[in-house]
């Protein structure tokens, strides 16, 4: 009895302390379940799946998510952890437009400016249908993607963490996960203690709101419980009347299918509903979130996730800072361990904002300026068209958003021209130059689809010359169809016109 009482006491003193190493590291929050098999999990996850309501990148076992045994035999404990990042609009300490993200269409002469802007802001040069002048057209990266990539910095502090307990426990087993691999990331946060899945279904945490990138180390040590936290949203349903496409089927039922964050990263060509749902949008949304009464207070996220212009470009590490080193005790070996695999993803749009939003706001028109708007929150599409691979690779490799590659927010940046309508006119000369040099037949089409929503005599020009020497079937039936005349057809009309001017 008293040696179990010990080890009891051992136990819980070891939790604390390694919950108190997990925030030395950068955690805002930490917490620790029971390493028991999720079934009430498995069950929605299958009952998802038989809706169509499963994302291309998630396993597809749904016994495999709801099990961290997937991840490490044997397992015991899951610690799960949070890393704030920076709200939207939340003006940090960090580093001004560089002299690079001028060049590259953060500054007013813009790459994809053409003959750059006067400084009473008209353009100075450029013609009236289908010229390069004008202030450069931009798209909209939502908070989370415009930060370093939180897999690889939350990875090494996680692993650190491991090195950490395996140092007090020798022979004890661990696994990390972060992004990419099957377990679900929010449940076991929400199981551990961290905080409560919200209507919007991203977790909240007490104090932090939901602007926050998850991850967990699951370890054959055993450790005492924390207990969930109660859900607080109470009567609120801001986040689902937010929504600009109504993706929520009820509280904390999202359906991807019609989610803006899922459609800018979902893979290959969108259908025309789709086109329109996504707005603006390169990379993920925030409108669910920054309505959110709990995100008023969230303050700046953890630095090693801001974009530095300072950081490395090119490899898998780019990025990241070095961690804190751990203290080892003197003497303690060094004992092999079982590498994690990756782990489930974090809510992909996240934000801080009060309740007040206006009910403009929330009927989907542009939110204002949240920032300068450098290559990173706010790329210029036309520029960004232009963009060859190792450009983007060396502006856009490093950070959260860039996973889906150059020709994903290529598409976005097509699709976003189009739902401009003829807003969009100076970016023509841009988009006839992809309909007849780009080698991607579906790129190829989309910008016969936009070229068609831009409308135009250099528009229907070009689009008439690309449909007698297109070969490829899919882009000469989208060249036709651009070319047929349409109900709206040239004013962003249907749901294009809805939702083609937000900045979610």
């Amino acid at each position: 009895m008293a040696d179990a009482q010990a080890t009891a006491q051992s136990r819980a003193a070891l939790k604390t302390a390694l919950l108190a190493e997990a925030r030395r590291l950068g955690f805002v929050a930490a917490g620790v379940a029971a390493a028991a098999p999720l079934l009430d999990l498995e069950a929605l996850l299958r009952w998802r799946q038989e809706r169509g309501m499963a994302t291309p990148w998630e396993d597809p076992d749904p016994a495999r998510r709801a099990d961290p045994a997937t991840l490490l035999p044997g397992a015991r404990s899951v610690v799960a952890v949070a890393m704030a990042y920076d709200p939207p609009g939340r003006r940090t300490a960090s580093r001004p437009a560089s002299a690079q993200d001028r060049a590259a269409g953060g500054g007013d002469r813009a790459a994809g400016g053409g003959t750059g802007r006067r400084r009473d802001g008209r353009a100075a040069g450029g013609s009236r249908d289908g010229g390069d002048g004008g202030p450069p057209l931009r798209g909209y990266v939502a908070a989370a993607g415009r930060t370093r990539s939180y897999q690889h910095v939350m990875r090494q502090r996680l692993e650190a963490l491991g090195r950490w307990l395996e140092a007090r426990v020798p022979g004890c087993r661990w696994a990390v996960q972060v992004d990419t691999g099957p377990v679900v990331d929010r449940a076991w946060a929400e199981r551990a203690g961290l905080g409560w899945v919200g209507k919007n279904a991203c977790l909240i945490v007490p104090g932090r709101g939901s602007w926050v990138f998850l991850g967990e180390l699951v370890t054959d040590v055993a450790l005492p419980p924390d207990q969930p936290v109660a859900d607080a949203c109470g009567d609120c349903d801001l986040c689902l009347r937010a929504c600009p496409t109504q993706a929520f089927i009820g509280p904390r039922q999202l359906d991807p299918r019609r989610c803006v964050s899922f459609l800018s990263q979902k893979p290959g060509m969108l259908a025309p509903d789709e086109r329109a749902a996504l707005g603006q949008s390169l990379y993920g949304c925030d409108a669910c979130q920054v309505v959110c009464p709990y995100n008023r207070s969230a303050g700046p996220g953890h630095p090693a996730l801001r974009p530095d212009d300072t950081a490395p470009a090119g490899g898998a590490g780019n990025g990241t800072t070095s961690v804190p080193a751990a203290p080892v005790p003197s003497g303690a070996p060094t004992q092999a361990r079982t590498g994690g695999a990756g782990g489930g993803r974090a809510p992909t749009a996240e934000a801080a904002a009060g309740p007040e939003l206006d009910a403009s706001r929330r009927a989907g028109d542009p939110a204002p300026d949240d920032g300068p708007p450098d290559a990173t929150g706010r790329p210029d599409l036309v520029a960004l068209l232009r963009m060859g691979r190792a450009e983007f690779r060396r502006r856009y490799r490093s950070l959260t958003g860039a996973w889906r590659g150059r020709k994903t927010w290529q598409r976005n940046a097509l699709v976003a021209l189009g739902n401009r309508g003829p807003a969009a006119r100076s970016a023509v000369p841009a988009l006839v130059r992809v309909l007849r040099d780009d080698p991607r037949p579906d790129l190829r089409a989309l910008a016969a689809w936009a070229l068609g929503r831009i409308g135009g005599e250099c528009a229907q020009r070009a689009l008439a010359e690309a449909r007698a020497r297109e070969d490829d079937p899919a882009v000469r039936a989208a060249i036709a169809d651009a070319l047929r005349p349409a109900p709206g057809a040239g004013r962003g009309g249907g749901r294009a016109e809805a939702y083609g001017a937000q900045a979610f």
